[in-house]
C-alpha cells in the first residue's frame, strides 16, 4: 500500500460525509499531516495509551478513532496532561490522527445502525433528520406584483 493520510481520509469522508457531522463536533485530522505516508492504520472507538503503544507496536502510521483526542481547547501539550501526552507521543512516533465521530453516527450503515442491529432493534427511524446541506437554497417571497423589479433587484444586488 502506498497511499497518503490524505488518500485515507477521503475515503472516509466517502463513507462518513464531514457534512454529518454536530457542528460542535470535533472530526477530521486531529494529529500529523495529510501528506504523511500510509501503510498500517489502527481504528479504535477510543484514543488511549494502549491504543497509541499498539499503533507503535504493529507500525501504524494512522489512527481513526471514532472518539476525538483533543475535544477541548488545547492550552498547553506536555506530558504531565493526557492529551497533550498522546499527541507528544503520537508525532514523535510519526503516527497521525483522524477523527470520524457524529458523521460515522447518523451515516446509513454507521455506528447507530450496527449498533442498533446487534441489539435486535427493529423498526428503527431517525430522531432528528438534517435538512440536505447544500451551497444552494431556494427562496419563496410574496410580494405584491408591482414591487417585483424592485424585489429582484435587492435580491441580485445583494447575491452580486
Amino acid at each position: 500500500m502506498n497511499a497518503k493520510v490524505s488518500d485515507i481520509i477521503r475515503i472516509v469522508n466517502e463513507i462518513a460525509p464531514e457534512y454529518l457531522a454536530i457542528d460542535d463536533d470535533k472530526i477530521g485530522l486531529q494529529v500529523g499531516g495529510e501528506g504523511a505516508s500510509v501503510n498500517h492504520i489502527l481504528i479504535t472507538l477510543d484514543i488511549n495509551e494502549l491504543v497509541l503503544q499498539e499503533a507503535i507496536d504493529t507500525n501504524a502510521q494512522l489512527i481513526i478513532s471514532h472518539h476525538p483526542l483533543i475535544f477541548n481547547e488545547l492550552k498547553a501539550v506536555v506530558d504531565s496532561e493526557f492529551v497533550g501526552h498522546i499527541i507528544r507521543k503520537a508525532i514523535k512516533n510519526d503516527i497521525n490522527i483522524h477523527i470520524a465521530h457524529t458523521n460515522l453516527d447518523k451515516v446509513v450503515g454507521g455506528v447507530s445502525d450496527v449498533l442498533a442491529e446487534e441489539l435486535g432493534l427493529k423498526d428503527t427511524e431517525v430522531l432528528f433528520p438534517d435538512e440536505i446541506k447544500s451551497d444552494s437554497y431556494k427562496l419563496v417571497v410574496f410580494v405584491p406584483f408591482e414591487n417585483i423589479d424592485e424585489l429582484t433587484d435587492a435580491i441580485c444586488g445583494a447575491v452580486g
